[in-house]
């Protein structure tokens, strides 16, 4: 009986100890949100940034842009191809959805703040599943 409650009261302990880890980890992680201003240094965060604005905010996931089609459809930016003359997501589309729903609730200055939550969230859970 008093090992059953000291093996419960120990997995606790653990558990507690990974949570609090993990949340002193969300500033590192963030660290670059938090200091930058919606900057993004990647074409690949700042594609996946512009669709998921585009889908909080009108539910749509394409762009007109009405100078690309004065070049001949010359501009395209790295994950973003055209179609019917309009800017559309090549990459993953199912990240600006998702990011998209939850910004049209929380708003859209959760979004660079989502993609560390829900990484150690995973490592949380994967703790547990192991």
């Amino acid at each position: 009986m008093i090992s059953k409650l000291w093996t419960k009261a120990k997995n606790n302990w653990q558990i507690s100890l990974l949570i609090v880890f993990l949340i002193a980890m969300i500033y590192p992680y963030c660290y670059l949100a938090i200091h930058n201003d919606s900057k993004f240094y990647s074409p690949d965060e700042m594609a996946n940034y512009t669709f998921t604005k585009e889908f909080a905010e009108n539910s749509r996931l394409y762009l007109d842009e009405p100078l690309n089609s004065q070049v001949g459809n010359l501009l395209v930016p790295r994950r973003i191809n055209i179609i019917n003359e309009r800017l559309v997501p090549v990459s993953f589309v199912g990240l600006p959805i998702m990011y998209g729903l939850i910004a049209k609730v929380f708003g859209l200055g959760i979004v660079p703040f989502l993609t560390p939550i829900i990484a150690l969230t995973t490592c949380l859970l994967f703790y547990h599943f192991i």
